[in-house]
């Protein structure tokens, strides 16, 4: 992977004329402007008010896949992300693994016309796309990782007041042919360690095992709702994670993207056998890679299922005891424990887990019984 970069670097400096830039290949990847770009005017982009409440601090979004074009939906998800970055005013700070929606390229540009600061941080292998280059010639900078593992963040944050995070990149096949979540926080605080998170990957070129231990799971009071916010690999996710799943008392449910961890399939059956009911449901191409834990859950009498959807069950999420809600970027693995830059939020809430717990049962009953 590290070759690889550095043979991208070298084509990105050949492309994009980065004179000054390719007497020495960086030893982190930063993309910068050529060719000025106009962006589609602001007035098409921005047009559309935002249909969220204004007294919910926090409001969670899902795509709903089909085989062509956009969802009603998933249109929705796109549309809200767009009226914030619309609205902003000083400052949007990006950490997208994967970016290739123009209409949000055509977003940031705006901001950047309007004068907010616009930055963003990626998983590297994947910044030579056509929407990450109309960015770059729009003049807004764009931070590639360095780390062999990979920088897997999906979040946003706008005006240091802002959280957008959940599974969602911000990519064509994300918005209208995989499952995913987006959940906007709206919380200076929160906002704050985010940006901290970020200014780790983009100001000082932090990332994976890098990442100094800073936050260790920072707790919040939000509208008298617990949250707990962890960043991986540098809050040793992995072990609350374990923790917290093994004190459900009544039910847990999970959609598991790709799932690998001994220790969390350990602690389900463990759960399973106290008697608590577990439900599951994996997507089916990952279900056969090396290390799943899907056959082994199965032959062990859990009830899990393969996704029904024909593109990704991209989702990262727990549900226990009908009350707690765990999502973010980070999959149910080692990679994304000890390599990656990841994020993992823990939200105590009925109404929440409720919105939640639909979704499950959505892409339960889509899912293919066990055979």
């Amino acid at each position: 992977m590290r070759f690889s970069r550095l043979l991208f670097s070298t084509a990105v400096c050949v492309v994009l004329g980065l004179l000054a830039g390719c007497a020495a290949i960086p030893t982190t990847t930063t993309l910068t402007a050529s060719d000025p770009v106009m962006p589609t005017p602001a007035t098409a982009i921005c047009g559309i008010a935002s249909n969220a409440p204004s007294d919910t601090a926090i409001q969670v979004y899902f795509t709903d896949p089909q085989t062509s074009g956009i969802s009603k939906r998933s249109a929705v998800l796109e549309d809200e992300v767009l009226s914030d970055l619309c609205q902003a005013r000083q400052s949007i700070k990006v950490a997208m693994y994967s970016f290739t929606l123009e209409n949000m390229a055509d977003g940031l540009i705006a901001a950047q016309r309007r004068g907010v600061n616009v930055q963003m941080v990626m998983e590297s292998d994947n910044m030579n796309t056509t929407a990450v280059q109309k960015l770059v010639k729009a003049g807004i900078p764009v931070v590639g990782d360095t780390s062999d593992g990979l920088m897997h963040d999906k979040f946003i944050i706008v005006d240091d007041q802002v959280v957008w995070t959940g599974s969602f990149n911000a990519t064509d096949n994300s918005l209208e042919t995989d499952n995913n979540n987006f959940v906007r926080i709206e919380s200076n605080p929160i906002a704050q360690d985010y940006a901290a998170e970020f200014d780790e990957m983009y100001v000082s070129r932090e990332f994976g095992p890098d990442s100094p231990n800073e936050t260790d799971g920072t707790a919040f009071t939000l509208n008298n709702m617990p949250v707990k916010v962890y960043f991986a690999p540098e809050d040793r996710v992995a072990k609350h994670f374990s923790d917290l799943v093994g004190g459900a008392q009544h039910s847990i449910q999970f959609l598991a993207y790709s799932f690998t961890s001994d220790s969390l399939a350990d602690t389900l059956l463990t759960r399973m056998n106290n008697g608590v009911v577990v439900q599951g449901v994996f997507d089916e191409d990952e279900s056969t890679s090396a290390g799943a834990e899907y056959d082994h859950l199965r032959r062990a009498g859990l009830d899990v299922r393969l996704d029904g959807n024909p593109g990704l069950m991209h989702e990262k999420v727990i549900i226990l005891d009908g009350e707690t809600i765990v999502f973010g970027s980070y999959n149910f693995t080692k990679a994304a424990d000890q390599s990656n830059d990841e994020n993992l939020v823990v939200i105590e809430d009925p109404g929440l887990a409720q919105q939640f717990q639909t979704e499950f049962e959505r892409v339960y009953q889509q899912a293919q019984p066990q055979s």
